[in-house]
């Protein structure tokens, strides 16, 4: 990870051409499908509606949660509405252009509430390992209740092998290889592995619900059987895993949409696993920024902290150079 060069030019080129691309196929599909879309079949259910927005709520707390969580593990103690106000602020900067604005936005308001650089960076890096560890279970293991017996096997012992890989002292080895770069205190790991196991299990909990919210909001204009709902979390998880996972695009911008779409087409016609790719995509930023306003709006001093940030900013080139490469979590 550490030899790409994401703020390149060749890098750069190669990112649009791909969003392009697959934006450009999806786009070619939905036009030439568009005509089949049941219109007669979408509705407005205002009760699946209020279910998804109430469930996208909750779950905004959730990652909080399992960062207050890590952090304790770190020995790093703190109060649950300080820390969701930093998760909310670096949430909302990772809209402004240059990949550097949500770790920037970490510790820049993490060191305001008394939390150390080194804890926020490694409690980063633990976040990434145990999400994107999740999103692979909630994907083999829904997976598997729809996959012949013996893939079903395969994927079993392969669960098992990645149950191995997040032993503390693997986890350990792979925080201080990823982290070298701009970690300079040696990493240690002293939690065991059953907070280890029982925080990707939480992640996958949350994984799940992910799954439920976009599904409630999917029937709130489209009618699918509720039978679906396990496979379209394990779809949707997938999707996620592999967009965040993909190096080319940014936040996963069309990967993402490709797999949902190529996977879902299964259930639904490709006209309408489209648009709820599409539709899922802006809900979630959508849900977010309404979030963050909330915020802005009414948490004293945040307008003034947040241009404060951008100002610091223009001094941390060295930190920029550190953590541009390495991937969102």
């Amino acid at each position: 990870m550490a030899l790409i060069n994401r703020n390149s030019l060749a890098f750069k080129i190669i990112s649009v051409c791909v969003v392009l691309s697959i934006t450009g196929i999806i786009a070619r599909i939905f036009i030439q499908n568009w005509h089949k879309i049941p219109l007669q079949e979408l509705r407005l259910d205002y009760r699946y509606l209020i279910g998804s927005m109430i469930f996208a709520f909750v779950l905004g707390l959730c990652p909080i949660l399992l960062w207050k969580y890590i952090l304790s593990l770190l020995n790093q103690k703190t109060q649950f509405l300080p820390l969701w106000r930093v998760g909310v602020y670096s949430s909302l900067a990772r809209y402004i252009p240059g990949r550097i604005w949500q770790y920037m936005g970490r510790i820049y308001w993490g060191k305001k509430i008394g939390l150390s650089e080194h804890a926020i960076l490694v409690s980063t890096l633990l976040e990434s390992i145990f999400f994107l560890s999740s999103a692979f279970f909630v994907s083999l293991f829904t997976l598997n209740l729809f996959l012949p017996k013996a893939y079903v096997i395969i994927l079993s012992i392969v669960s098992l092998g990645m149950i191995g890989t997040l032993h503390p002292k693997v986890v350990e080895t792979a925080l201080n290889i990823l982290g070298k770069k701009w970690i300079k205190e040696p990493i240690k790991i002293t939690f065991t592995y059953p907070q280890i196991l029982l925080t990707v299990f939480l992640y996958s909990i949350l994984w799940i619900g992910i799954g439920v919210q976009s599904f409630l909001f999917i029937l709130s204009f489209y009618q699918i059987p509720l039978s679906k709902i396990f496979y379209f979390t394990s779809v949707n998880a997938a999707s996620w895993l592999i967009g965040i996972v993909s190096i080319i695009t940014p936040s996963g911008i069309g990967v993402r949409e490709g797999v949902f779409v190529f996977v879902f087409k299964s259930v639904v016609p490709v006209s309408i696993a489209i648009l709820c790719a599409i539709i899922t995509r802006f809900y979630s930023i959508i849900s977010e920024l309404l979030i963050g306003g909330l915020f802005l709006l009414f948490d004293k001093g945040a307008w003034s902290n947040f241009f404060s940030m951008t100002k610091k900013a223009g001094s941390a080139t060295i930190v920029e150079s550190k953590i541009s490469n390495e991937p969102v979590p």
